[in-house]
């Protein structure tokens, strides 16, 4: 009996074709087909790893890693099977993923007598949380309009839990007037969370010019600790 022959691993080949139609028309009006297409491999060959239209958009969002090189892990098979399931998955990770732990941690604490050291640390920890989601936040966003549950549940579970964070964390400040008054706690909050996403993931694609954290967060701390920081902090 001659050995069986495992097939080429397409797994890389499948998940670049997913982001890349995914991020152009969004979960709903994204066709198995079209993946296929564009990976260059049959349907059957799709079939064989991804059970679901579901399955495979759940296994980019949890393993692709933007602008890296990566080896893929096989496609799980706990993955979820229908929509309220991959709904109520994301809901748990977007809760973890989104939780600000240098903000958190110096909440914890008495103000430091460095307030421009810690906001940085803080915008630096929400600048990593979207470049390193950059791909996830792209095609989660574009699927918002034909999938209104999704946009619902990253709005609350995401968004909305940034801001919430923040928006604690500047009236906290402000309170042990280490922070001047706001004329809005909750506008102030949504201008420092919108900077971070323009400069995290929707900046143009090349050939235009990228900002990196580098050039661009220096700047960005300096501007919001002129604006923040009470006189005689």
């Amino acid at each position: 009996m001659s050995p069986r022959i495992m097939p080429e691993n397409r797994i890389p080949d499948i998940a670049a074709a997913a982001v890349s139609v995914f991020s152009r028309k969004g979960y709903r009006l994204t066709q198995m087909d079209e993946i296929a297409h564009e990976a260059g491999v049959s349907k059957a060959t799709l079939y064989y790893y991804f059970k679901s239209k579901i399955h495979l958009f759940q296994y980019v969002l949890e393993n692709f890693e933007n602008g890296r090189t990566q080896t893929f892990p096989p496609p799980g098979a706990s993955h979820s099977k229908s929509e309220p399931e991959f709904l109520h998955m994301l809901k748990k990770r977007l809760k973890e993923d989104t939780k600000l732990h240098r903000l958190a941690h110096y909440l914890a604490r008495k103000p430091s007598g460095n307030v421009e050291q810690e906001l940085s640390e803080i915008l630096l920890e929400m600048w990593e949380i979207n470049e390193r989601n950059r791909v996830q936040i792209i095609i989660l966003e574009k699927s918002f309009f034909e999938f209104p549950e999704l946009a619902e549940v990253y709005d609350k579970y995401a968004r909305g839990q940034v801001l919430r964070q923040i928006e604690e964390y500047l009236r906290i400040r402000m309170r042990q007037g280490v922070f001047k008054p706001l004329h809005s706690v909750r506008a102030t909050a949504r201008f420092l969370l919108e900077s971070l996403a323009w400069f995290g993931f929707k900046q143009p694609a090349p050939p235009h010019q990228i900002f990196t954290k580098e050039e661009a967060l220096p700047d960005l701390v300096s501007i919001v600790t002129s604006g923040l920081i009470s006189v005689g902090s």
